[in-house]
C-alpha cells in the first residue's frame, strides 16, 4: 500500500475498499483511487463497457506479442496522449452531460455553444491519439510505416488483425463531413436540424438529437478507452518500469488528486521543467491550512505519492498558495529507493533521507494567532476529515437500492400523470426482477413523492393525486436524455406502469412478457428481443 497521510488513512481504506468492490480485478494493486470517477461521476459512469473491455484486451495482446513494439509507442506517444486525456477530462468536468435536452432552436444553441466544438475537439484529440495506439500495431502486422493523420488512422482499422480485436466498429463515430464543416467549413442551422459543408463543398444534414446521441456516445466510447488504458497502467506497473516508459502526467495528475487531496488541501495542476539538469515535477496547490503539523503531514503525503508514482522525475515541487505561499520539496529517487530498501518504510525514512528540509519554505506557517485558537482550529480540521470517515459507510450501506433520474409530471383534469426513470443499484438489489416484483408499489411511491419535491406548497400538482405512473427501470447508468430503444437495450430491465383512471387505455401487444398485479403492469425489455426479430 502506497504511504498514506496518517490523518486520512481510514477514509483512504474506504475509499479504496468501494472501488476495488465495483472493480474486483484492482485488488492487489496500489493505485486505484482516481477509478472511483467512473462508478461515482458523471459522466465517467456512463462509459461503454464494451469499449472498455476492447481496449483492455487489446493493449494485453499487445503486450503478450509485441511488448517492444507497445513500450516504443507508448513512450513516444506520452505527451500526446497526456495532452488527450487532459482534454477529455476537461470536456468531462462541463455540465451539460446529464440534462433535458431543450428544444427547436433553444436545442440548435445548446448545440452551437456546447456540442459541436467539443465534438471537434474529442474527434482530433482523445479519438485519435487513442485509436492512433490500435492503428500502428496494424500497420507493424503489414510491415507499412505509421506516420499517420486522423483519416488514415479512421481507415486502417478495417486492416486490424482479428485476433487483437474488432475496432471497426468504432468507425461509425467519426463523421467527416461533420468534423471539417466545424472546423474549416460551414454550419448552418435549421429546424430541428444541422447542415455541414465543407470546403469542397460536400454537405451533409443530421437531426439535432441524432448530433446529441453521436457525442454522448463518442464520449463514452473514449470514457471506456481511456479507463482501460488507466487500468493497464496501473496493472502493468512492473512491465512498464521495466521497459522505462512513464504514466501520462495526466493519469498521474488523476491519481495524485484522488489520492492525496482532502479537506482543505486541494491539488490543482502540474508543471514539468528542468533544473540544472534534472527533471523535476511542480505540483501547485491550493490550501486554507494554517497549522505546521497537519500542513507537513499533507506535504509528505503529495509529496512522497508523486514520486512513487513514477520514474520520471529526480525532484517533486511542491508550490503552496495561502497568503504568502509556501514551497517544499522531495527528492524522488530516493524515496524510490525507500520503497525498494524497506519492507514498511516509515515517515521518518522519509522526511531523513528523502525531504529537502533546507528548501521547505513555509511563511504562512508562522502565525500570531494565539495558541488557543490555533489548537481550536486544529481541532475542528481534524473533525472535518473525521466525519466522512465514520458517516461513510452508514451512507453506503442504508443509500437507496435506486436511483431516480428524471421524472416529469403534469396535470390532467382531476389527476396527475407522471413519467420517471430510475436506476437499480445492483449491488444492493441482488436480483433485478425480483426486487422489482417485490417492491413495485414502493417504486411508484417514491417517484410520486420525488416528482413533487420541487413543487409549490399550494400548486395543484401538489395537492392532486397521480393516477397515472410510468417508470422506465434500468440496470446501468443512463443519461436523463437517453431514450433510444438502440441506447437503452441491454440497459433497461423493464417499463412498470400504474393506472388507476377509467379514461386511459393502454393495449398490450406482449402479453407473454408482462406481469400484472391489479392496477400495476410490468413490462419486462425481453420484449425488445421479439421487436427486433420482428424489424429483422
Amino acid at each position: 500500500m502506497p504511504f498514506i497521510n496518517p490523518l486520512s488513512e481510514q477514509l483512504y481504506i474506504q475509499k479504496r475498499k468501494d472501488t476495488v468492490s465495483h472493480f474486483p480485478f484492482l485488488e492487489d494493486k496500489p493505485y486505484v483511487l482516481s477509478c472511483e470517477r467512473y462508478f461515482d461521476s458523471i459522466p465517467q459512469k456512463f462509459y461503454d463497457k464494451e469499449a472498455f473491455s476492447d481496449f483492455l484486451n487489446f493493449l494485453n495482446k499487445v503486450k503478450a506479442k509485441h511488448p517492444l513494439i507497445l513500450a516504443n509507442i507508448l513512450t513516444e506517444k506520452e505527451d500526446r496522449l497526456s495532452l488527450a486525456i487532459a482534454n477529455l477530462e476537461m470536456i468531462n468536468e462541463r455540465p451539460i452531460h446529464d440534462l433535458k435536452l431543450p428544444k427547436d432552436y433553444y436545442l440548435s444553441l445548446f448545440l452551437n455553444e456546447h456540442i459541436l466544438f467539443d465534438l471537434l475537439k474529442l474527434w482530433e484529440g482523445p479519438f485519435f491519439e487513442l485509436l492512433y495506439l490500435v492503428a500502428v500495431v496494424s500497420r507493424e502486422e503489414r510491415g507499412k510505416p505509421h506516420n499517420l493523420e486522423l483519416y488514415d488512422v479512421i481507415e486502417e482499422l478495417r486492416f486490424l488483425p482479428t485476433s487483437f480485436g474488432d475496432f471497426l466498429k468504432y468507425k461509425d463515430l467519426f463523421e467527416n463531413t461533420i468534423r471539417n464543416g466545424i472546423g474549416h467549413g460551414k454550419i448552418d442551422f435549421m429546424e430541428r436540424r444541422t447542415k455541414f459543408t465543407d470546403k469542397k463543398n460536400n454537405s451533409v444534414d443530421k437531426s439535432n438529437d441524432v448530433i446529441v446521441s453521436l457525442f454522448d456516445d463518442l464520449l463514452d466510447t473514449l470514457n471506456g478507452f481511456c479507463f482501460a488504458l488507466k487500468v493497464f497502467y496501473f496493472v502493468n506497473k512492473e512491465f512498464l518500469n521495466s521497459k522505462k516508459v512513464n504514466i501520462p502526467i495526466s493519469i498521474m495528475l488523476q491519481e495524485l488528486t484522488s489520492g492525496a487531496s482532502t479537506f482543505k488541501w486541494e491539488i490543482k495542476s502540474c508543471l514539468e521543467s528542468t533544473v540544472q539538469g534534472r527533471n523535476q515535477l511542480n505540483i501547485f496547490i491550493d490550501t486554507k491550512l494554517r497549522d505546521i503539523t497537519i500542513l507537513r503531514s499533507n506535504i509528505f503525503h503529495s509529496g512522497i505519492l508523486a514520486s512513487e508514482l513514477t520514474n520520471k522525475y529526480d525532484v517533486i515541487c511542491l508550490q503552496i498558495r495561502n497568503g504568502l505561499g509556501g514551497l517544499a520539496m522531495f527528492d524522488a529517487n530516493k524515496v524510490r529507493q525507500i520503497n525498494l530498501s524497506h519492507t514498511n518504510p516509515k515517515l521518518e525514512d522519509y522526511v531523513r533521507e528523502a525531504y529537502y528540509k533546507k528548501s521547505e519554505l513555509l511563511f504562512f506557517a508562522k502565525s500570531n494567532s494565539l495558541n488557543i485558537l490555533r489548537k481550536i482550529i486544529t481541532m475542528l480540521y481534524i473533525g472535518q476529515i473525521l466525519l466522512p470517515i465514520y458517516f461513510r459507510p452508514f451512507y453506503r450501506k442504508y443509500r437507496r437500492k435506486f436511483e431516480v433520474i428524471s421524472t416529469y409530471i403534469h396535470s390532467k383534469k382531476w389527476y396527475n400523470v407522471v413519467e420517471a426513470s430510475i436506476v437499480l443499484d445492483l449491488t444492493k438489489v441482488g436480483d433485478a426482477r425480483m426486487f422489482v416484483k417485490k417492491n413495485y408499489n414502493y417504486i411508484i411511491k417514491k417517484v410520486i413523492n420525488e416528482s413533487k419535491s420541487d413543487k409549490s406548497l399550494f400548486s395543484s400538482i401538489k395537492l392532486l393525486p397521480a393516477r397515472f405512473v410510468t417508470v422506465q427501470i434500468y440496470i446501468n447508468n443512463v443519461r436523463v436524455r437517453e431514450s433510444r430503444i438502440s441506447k437503452t437495450k441491454g440497459k433497461k430491465i423493464c417499463s412498470l406502469r400504474l393506472n388507476n383512471t377509467s379514461s386511459i387505455k393502454i393495449a398490450n401487444p406482449f402479453p407473454e412478457h408482462t406481469d400484472t398485479i391489479g392496477n400495476y403492469t410490468i413490462l419486462w425489455s425481453s420484449y425488445l428481443d421479439e421487436v427486433a426479430f420482428k424489424e429483422g
